[in-house]
């Protein structure tokens, strides 16, 4: 999942490997926290990082911080029974997408696309574009890789 992972396999090992996608800094129509987007907070994570590639999980949490800093402005108090009833009636537009939780459960359900690795032009070398998505708001990003560049 995490392109420094892939890195270290060497040579060209991780083109075609397949990956899941749950974050990405091409998601649509999804907001953060002042109206920042995917694609800003990749900007500032490359600024700040330098070369290195987006891992999912910056866009991914960001969400869990967001979602839960809306049901603590919702509840109006940290008192935990009515975080957990504001988490419960959340509909929020995040910084991953839309975020509504199961009413009996109160499970979230993440969608989940398909990513292949990549090797690119960028000083990472690697990344794992959406190459499969029944999703709107992440579409396929490029063609699957298909049979297996090596042997």
């Amino acid at each position: 999942m995490f392109c420094e992972e892939v890195t270290a396999w060497g040579g060209n090992l991780p083109e075609g490997v397949i990956t899941e996608i749950y974050w990405s800094p091409s998601i649509q129509d999804a907001e953060g926290i002042g109206g920042e987007t995917p694609q800003g907070l990749a900007a500032r994570w490359h600024a700040d990082k330098g070369d290195q590639s987006v891992p999912q999980g910056i866009g991914w949490n960001y969400a869990v911080a967001q979602t839960l800093f809306d049901a603590i402005k919702r509840a109006g108090t940290l008192d935990a029974d009515a975080v957990c009833e504001a988490l419960a009636e959340t509909d929020l537009v995040s910084m991953w997408s839309r975020v509504v939780f199961e009413e009996d459960t109160r499970f979230q359900r993440v969608p989940c696309q398909v990513g292949q690795w990549q090797e690119t032009d960028n000083p990472w070398v690697w990344e794992a574009p959406t190459v499969f998505s029944y999703n709107d708001f992440l579409p396929k990003e490029t063609d699957l890789i298909f049979p297996k560049p090596w042997d």
